[in-house]
């Protein structure tokens, strides 16, 4: 506590503790009526924390249900099978030509869709990540901050993003795992041996939290050059004394 903070709380205290308790006869009273006074506070605050915490539980629950819609309104868009799994959904423009035309931006394990409807007008758009070339983020006189996604016959571009350093670093993941699937040859799993987030991020699906997961592991695996079994199980910033050089690294 600061100086200031302290003087703040004295301040109170003598506003409205000490009239009242300079007319009780002994220690023991004045102890009492404190105490009291202190406990009626905390269990105020817990009130609070409580109510917070049933909020903040209420809000989770709200974003899921967003999410499911999410996912089963691009099943329905789109024609997905059930096995198709949506990791992220984003409000976006798609250029096409030189008219942006505003709408969602679904991105799953297999394909990158968009769909806009807006004055009568309906543009979808669905490209399996095997397909994309190459993905890359500029700004051009033309184009506003934009993510432009190559194919072998189209370039796609999309803008307006909350936050495109986001929604790039995720379609890298997913293009990423694409080529790696026709390399190997095999479907997509989860992986079980990655560590459980310790709280449930808002607005972040399951899938998202796994792949961020995957790049940490690999990040830690190409640093260190270790085998492929091995997993990171979490980081912490420290420092290293080095007594050679007498410093902290």
């Amino acid at each position: 506590s600061s100086r200031k903070e302290i003087t703040e709380h004295w301040d109170w205290l003598e506003s409205n503790l000490l009239h009242t308790v300079s007319i009780f006869d002994n220690d023991e009273d004045v102890i009492t009526f404190v105490k009291g006074k202190i406990s009626v506070c905390l269990r105020s605050f817990g009130i609070i924390a409580e109510e917070n915490r049933l909020k903040q539980s209420e809000e989770q629950e709200e974003d899921s249900g967003k999410f499911r819609e999410a996912e089963l309104k691009m099943r329905k868009l789109f024609g997905m099978p059930d096995e198709e799994k949506l990791v992220n959904y984003y409000s976006c423009s798609y250029w096409k030509g030189r008219v942006p035309r505003q709408g969602w931006l679904y991105l799953s394990i297999n394909h990158l869709c968009f769909y806009s409807f807006l004055l009568g007008k309906e543009v979808t758009l669905v490209v399996p990540w095997t397909e994309v070339t190459q993905l890359e983020k500029n700004a051009t006189l033309v184009f506003p901050e934009s993510v432009r996604v190559s194919t072998r016959n189209a370039e796609h571009f999309f803008s307006m993003f909350l936050n495109i350093n986001d929604t790039f670093k995720l379609m890298e993941q997913l293009a990423n795992i694409a080529m790696r699937q026709l390399l190997d040859n095999e479907a997509f799993a989860a992986d079980r041996s990655l560590p459980k987030a310790c709280k449930t991020l808002k607005n972040v699906s399951a899938l998202k939290r796994d792949f961020d997961a995957r790049a940490k592991n690999e990040r830690y695996r190409s640093m260190f050059r270790l085998t492929q079994d091995e997993r990171l199980d979490g980081h912490t910033d420290c420092t290293l004394w080095t007594p050679f050089a007498k410093m902290h690294v």
